[in-house]
C-alpha cells in the first residue's frame, strides 16, 4: 500500500541511521532549532553525484540562513562513502531504503526528493525535480522568502498551551467555513445546560454531522496534532475525538465565549485536551486568554491549532471587526471509558 506523500504541517519521521564514520545518529537528536533541509537520495541513480554537489555547493548559503542541512543516501555503505566521499556536511546511510520510503513526496525523481521541515520537525514544503540543481534552488529560495531567525525576548509568564501552525491546510479551512454557512444554529454550552446562557458564551455552531466530513477531520487532527501533543505533553492515548463543531463568531453580534473550563461536569469527565483551530484570521479580536496564567492573548494565524487541557480556564475574547470562524473538539478516553458523550474514534 503506497503511503500518502508528506504535506505541510506533518511530522516527518525519526530516525537512527549509520553516518559516514559508522556511527549510528538519532535524527530528531540532531536538528538544533532551525529550519532543516533534508536531501534524499539512492546511491544507484545516475543524478546522486550531481545532487550531492548541488547540495554542498548551497551549504554555505543555507547555513548563513541558520538552516541544518542532512542528507540520506540510500544503498550499501561501501556505495555511500564512495558516492559521498568529500562531501563537506552530513550524510547518513539508508542501507535497505526505509528512510527513503517513509519519507513519500509527490513526484519524487527515483526517490530522489528535498524536504524542508520547521524547527519542530513538521514539513514545511516539498521539492522534486529532475535537474538536482534545480531542486535545490527552490528548496534555498523558500527558506530564504519564509524563514527568519526570531529574536530573543523575555517569555514572560505563558499559559501551558501548545501552538500548532499549518494543522489544516486553506482547503479544509475553507470547506469548513462553507459547511457552517449551510448550517449553523444557536447553541448553548457543552456539558453545562441545554439552554443558550448569554451570560457564558454567544455564537452561532455548526456541529458536523457528515461522515466523510467527520472522518477527514479526524484523520488530520490524527497526523498533525495527536504527535504534538505526545511530544509535548507526553499523552499517546488510547484516546477518542468529541464531536466535532465549527463556531461562528460575529462582531455585529458581540459573540464570545466567557471564562470556562472544558471538563467540569459529569457528562464533560472524559475530556483530556481541547483542540481550538481557527479557520480564518481576517478579523479583529476573537483571540484565546488563559486567566489563571496572566492577560496574554493568543492570536492564531488560519489553519493553526492551539492545544491545552481541559482543566485550564479559558475564554474567547469578543469579535471586534468581521466573523471568526473556529473548529473546535476533544481529545477525549476512547468511548469505553466514556459516561455517554457520543465520540469519534481514532481512525
Amino acid at each position: 500500500m503506497a503511503m500518502r506523500p508528506i504535506e505541510r504541517g506533518d511530522r516527518v519521521p525519526n530516525f537512527v541511521l549509520a553516518d559516514l564514520g559508522g556511527a549510528f545518529r538519532l535524527f530528531y537528536d540532531l536538528t538544533k532549532g532551525g529550519p532543516g533541509v533534508v536531501t534524499l537520495l539512492k546511491a544507484a541513480d545516475p543524478a546522486a553525484p550531481a545532487a550531492l554537489k548541488a547540495l554542498a555547493a548551497r551549504a554555505p548559503e543555507l547555513s548563513a540562513l541558520g538552516a541544518e542541512i542532512f542528507a540520506v543516501v540510500e544503498g550499501a555503505p561501501g556505495a555511500v562513502t564512495a558516492l559521498a566521499k568529500g562531501t563537506p556536511l552530513p550524510v547518513f546511510i539508508d542501507a535497505d531504503g526505509k528512510v527513503n520510503r517513509v519519507y513519500p513526496v509527490a513526484g519524487e525523481h527515483d526517490g530522489r526528493k528535498t524536504v524542508v521541515i520547521d524547527p519542530n520537525q513538521r514539513a514545511l514544503a516539498t521539492f522534486a525535480e529532475a535537474d538536482p540543481a534545480a531542486e535545490l534552488g527552490r528548496a534555498v529560495d523558500f527558506v530564504k522568502k519564509n524563514w527568519r531567525m526570531p529574536a530573543a525576548a523575555a517569555a514572560g509568564r505563558p499559559a501551558p498551551v501548545l501552538l500548532i501552525p499549518d494543522a489544516f491546510d486553506k482547503e479544509l479551512c475553507r470547506a469548513l467555513i462553507e459547511a457552517w454557512r449551510k448550517d449553523h444554529a444557536e447553541m448553548g454550552v457543552s456539558g453545562s445546560t441545554d439552554a443558550v446562557l448569554y451570560d457564558k458564551k454567544k455564537s452561532q455552531d455548526h456541529l458536523i454531522r457528515d461522515p466523510a466530513m467527520m472522518r477527514l477531520v479526524s484523520e488530520t487532527l490524527n497526523r498533525r496534532i495527536a504527535p504534538e501533543v505526545m511530544k509535548a505533553f507526553t499523552f499517546k492515548g488510547p484516546y477518542g475525538f468529541d464531536g466535532h463543531i465549527v463556531l461562528g463568531y460575529d462582531a455585529a453580534r458581540k459573540d464570545f465565549f466567557g471564562p470556562h473550563r472544558d471538563n467540569m461536569s459529569p457528562r464533560t469527565r472524559h475530556r483530556r485536551f481541547a483542540i481550538s483551530l481557527n479557520l480564518n484570521d481576517d478579523f479583529d479580536g476573537g483571540q484565546l486568554r488563559f486567566p489563571e496564567y496572566g492577560g496574554g492573548l493568543y492570536s492564531l494565524d488560519a489553519g493553526m491549532a492551539c492545544v491545552f487541557s481541559c482543566t485550564l480556564l479559558h475564554e474567547a475574547v469578543p469579535v471586534t471587526r468581521g466573523q471568526r470562524f473556529v473548529l473546535t473538539t476533544f481529545m477525549c478516553d476512547p468511548p469505553p471509558q466514556q459516561p455517554g458523550a457520543a465520540q469519534t474514534p481514532k481512525t
